[in-house]
């Protein structure tokens, strides 16, 4: 499947969502190409989704697929929805298209049978941990030594659930400090945080021992504090 349609949510939910199917995908951000309607317009028009297309047929420079995101997808004009069906129709070899709105029902059902539907919950609704315990766990590893980390790993989760617990925590709180990065730095700082938190999402699914995954977890993530 080339298209998805991202519902459900906040905005913000999914845009975050949109943000790490790129990441899961490894599309660096050369590779990416966000169409959204500008302030003083009020739909997303044929020449914007033209350009689009063009931008989608390009080869990718250093990534597996070039991707294009819309947000909004909803107040694509009558014929910027067409020329984007065409598209869906047939996608240009190594390219992913990400569309995001509110609910299906706003698009077209044409356009709609052509996606893979992905839907996301309200960020309050998924993650009921508390800020302060995520925030205690960080501070505890930060600076430890080899030793010290696997004795507080022994010393603080019991098992699979809380790893993965924690890791979908922190997840989740990556993401958001992505949108608010104000540097370079920064951005780059999370986008590495967050690849890590799915490659240990990775080997705990593939029954890795949440211990030695956690282990390997802290050691890269205070050498990022460093």
């Amino acid at each position: 499947m080339h298209a998805f349609l991202i519902t459900g949510g906040t905005k913000e939910d999914r845009k975050n969502k949109a943000m790490m199917m790129c990441l899961e995908w490894n599309i660096d951000t050369c590779d990416i190409m966000t169409l959204r309607v500008l302030e003083e317009k009020l739909s997303i028009g044929i020449t914007d989704v033209k350009e689009a297309m063009r931008f989608l047929h390009m080869s990718p420079r250093r990534s597996p697929f070039t991707t294009l995101i819309i947000e909004d997808a909803h107040v694509l004009s009558p014929e910027a929805g067409q020329a984007l069906l065409k598209t869906l129709e047939e996608p240009p070899a190594n390219s992913r298209i990400i569309l995001e709105s509110p609910q299906e029902s706003l698009l077209l059902p044409t356009i709609i049978s052509r996606c893979q539907a992905v839907f996301v919950k309200k960020a309050a609704d998924s993650f009921k941990i508390v800020d302060e315990n995520l925030r205690s766990i960080i501070k505890n590893v930060c600076g430890k030594r080899t030793g010290e980390i696997i004795k507080f790993v022994d010393e603080t989760f019991e098992g699979r659930q809380d790893a993965a617990l924690f890791l979908e925590t922190l997840l989740f709180a990556s993401q958001e400090n992505l949108f608010v990065s104000s540097s370079i730095p920064e951005i780059e700082k999370n986008v590495k945080i967050i690849r890590a938190c799915l490659q240990a999402k990775k080997e705990l699914a593939s029954n890795v021992h949440f211990r030695l995954v956690l282990d390997k977890f802290f050691l890269f993530y205070t050498g990022q504090q460093s």
